[in-house]
């Protein structure tokens, strides 16, 4: 094998090596899925977002989807926040993203009554 081929090899493994991705985190499907309007929804009893896995690299939380105008909101350290206007089917969604670009998301509807 050519010295130079070989060298790059090392480089490439070296460099591999460095950036080691752990294990990507996943989002618990755990979110209520009903609703009041005019009432602040309750997520989960502690209105966070919940993992059944958790990454090894730095990670945050951010809603997603289509019904961004509906007010849902979900802080970078996974509280959501969200008072439905209006009775209706709301199709809401949490992303979950890392340093390393991993994500996963969690796409889930809740019905507010009146």
């Amino acid at each position: 094998m050519d010295t130079r081929i070989a060298r790059a090899l090392v480089v490439a493994a070296a460099a591999l090596g460095a950036c080691k991705l752990g294990p990507p985190g996943h989002i618990a499907h755990d979110a209520n899925k009903t609703a009041k309007v005019g009432q602040p929804y309750e997520y989960s009893p502690d209105k966070m977002v919940h993992m059944t896995q958790t990454p090894s690299d730095s990670f945050w939380f951010a809603p997603c989807g289509d019904d961004k105008a509906s007010g849902f909101d979900v802080a970078r350290e996974g509280q959501v926040t969200f008072t439905p206007k209006e009775a209706r089917a709301y199709e809401l969604c949490v992303e979950l993203r890392t340093a390393a670009g991993a994500d996963d998301t969690y796409k889930f509807k809740v019905t507010a009554t009146p």
